[in-house]
């Protein structure tokens, strides 16, 4: 072979290898967006139904067994009473709760959630009366509102440019109780 034939082979490879990384690349750049997407509607699905189940209990353990109330003063503070969990049940794989009434769910933190695709989820639960002429807004007494928030992290969410900080999927609800005056 000569010189010349020489550096066309050598400048047919590193063309080659140039090629070659930009496809590699765009299939790993490809493939990172498609688990994000992935990763975002399944926690999407993770979020809606622990609202939905959340909501889907009583507003209030003062009214969980048809009991009527008068006003928002009869109503209990956000959190799980006595004897009230929520536990994961290996023989059914799935989480079971004993909770009289939707802001039982105030407080849990950090649950699991696993996908074997893609990986572990944490859930976490937050429950507050708010304004009901306002429902944005927190509020530190008793009302006849009350806002049902699941916060979910994944660990193929894509962290915050601006702060760094891991990306949370937020989903609320604000459920009412209509008093029967």
């Amino acid at each position: 072979m000569s010189t010349g034939q020489m550096l066309l082979v050598l400048a047919a490879l590193v063309t080659f290898s140039m090629v070659s990384m930009t496809i590699n690349q765009s299939v790993i750049t490809s493939t990172a967006a498609s688990l994000e997407t992935e990763s975002i509607a399944m926690g999407k699905e993770i979020a809606n139904s622990f609202v939905e189940r959340a909501c889907a209990k009583p507003f209030d353990a003062a009214v969980a067994w048809g009991q009527t109330v008068e006003s928002a003063d009869d109503f209990t503070s956000c959190g799980a009473g006595g004897g009230e969990s929520f536990t994961w049940d290996y023989e059914q794989e799935k989480y079971i709760d004993n909770y009289s009434d939707a802001d039982d769910f105030h407080s849990l933190e950090n649950l699991p959630f696993f996908s074997e695709r893609l990986g572990t989820f944490r859930i976490s639960m937050d429950v507050y009366y708010v304004d009901p002429d306002n429902p944005d807004t927190k509020v530190g007494y008793n009302t006849n509102a009350k806002a049902v928030v699941a916060k979910v992290t994944s660990p193929f969410f894509n962290d915050n440019p601006d702060t760094g900080e891991p990306a949370v999927l937020t989903m609320s609800r604000v459920i009412t109780y209509r008093f029967s005056n």
